[in-house]
């Protein structure tokens, strides 16, 4: 259905993207205190920057824009997501064993009124209300479906259906969120920073693999991620992995030095990739493991080439560029 493909097709796009801090302050007021992961992008900000417009045909590939039926929504509705998305910010509620829980703000230009005269027309959605807000469900039996509503002309919220309305009130200012979660608050209340970032609690299954192998048997110890991307002068990825000691903080530093010089030696034969993977740096702060990566667009455009060579086998240029020099 269109209405099911708008919603992956988003969540797909979103993903994909690589601050907008008062604005994702605001949103994750709305997210469940037991959140497994949050993620938010700043697209407004993202999309001035030279990074997004080398790489913006590899970003909005995932946007049916020739499918007959998203050109009706587009024509009907005035919603264009790449024009009109400022931001968005979700949360996954879920171990990653099964279908998870989704929850998320998007800010941007809507015309409700388009969209519940779109929804009418077609037939295809169940309009309802809850707490004085109209609500728009698919009209299909598949227990992920979403539900969305409108909060005002620049805010759209939506989560899984069985989760709306407690996602609803948390918006209305009722309820926990995520702030209050032990592992994920901690770190929004350092503040994140860049254009795209993303929170997680490490997930136990995830440990339990790390503990089965003993080169990564050290990483066990990590208990939550903290990952920033900014585009504003080439690509700046700070990623901080965080255990609950200093002796764990260390173990998980050398654990992360020794895969690091494992990747360097077996590319050792392309260029470009070492050179990339030399760009990456680490460093122990305690309990936490801060690894940074700083690249130049021209110098990150080489490495996603040889990056395609090496899965293709192929000569193709880095999307978005000319062929690296």
């Amino acid at each position: 259905m269109l209405q099911r493909r708008l919603f992956t097709g988003a969540i797909v796009l979103l993903g994909a993207m690589a601050a907008g801090s008062a604005l994702a302050g605001s949103a994750t007021q709305t997210l469940p205190a037991d959140s497994s992961l949050v993620f938010h992008l700043d697209f407004s900000s993202l999309a001035a920057t030279d990074l997004y417009k080398v790489y913006e045909p590899l970003l909005t590939q995932k946007i049916p824009k020739e499918d007959p039926e998203y050109k009706e929504f587009m024509n009907a509705t005035g919603f264009v997501p790449e024009r009109d998305i400022q931001s968005a910010t979700f949360a996954i509620v879920g171990d990653f064993t099964g279908p998870p829980a989704v929850f998320g703000v998007v800010k941007g230009r809507f015309d409700p009124a388009k969209f519940e005269s779109f929804a009418q027309t077609k037939g295809k959605m169940t309009i309802g209300n809850v707490n004085g807000i109209k609500t728009f469900t698919p009209v299909d039996t598949s227990k992920d479906k979403p539900t969305f509503a409108f909060l005002d002309s620049s805010t759209l919220l939506f989560a899984t259906a069985n989760q709306f309305v407690n996602h609803l009130e948390r918006a209305q200012g009722k309820g926990k969120n995520v702030h209050s979660s032990p592992l994920l608050g901690p770190l929004l209340a350092k503040g994140m920073k860049g254009q795209t970032w993303l929170i997680m609690a490490l997930p136990e299954m995830a440990r339990q693999g790390m503990k089965a192998n003993p080169q990564a048997a050290p990483l066990a110890s990590i208990q939550t991620l903290a990952v920033s991307v900014d585009g504003s002068a080439g690509l700046d990825v700070g990623i901080d992995a965080n255990t609950d000691s200093a002796d764990n903080g260390k173990a998980a530093f050398d654990a992360l030095n020794a895969f690091l010089a494992i990747g360097k030696m077996s590319l050792g034969s392309n260029p470009d990739m070492a050179a990339a993977l030399n760009k990456m740096q680490l460093e122990q702060n305690g309990a936490s493991v801060h690894i940074g990566w700083k690249m130049t667009i021209p110098e990150l455009q080489k490495a996603v080439g040889a990056a395609m060579m090496m899965q293709g086998g192929g000569t193709a240029p880095p999307p978005g560029g000319a062929p690296p020099k």
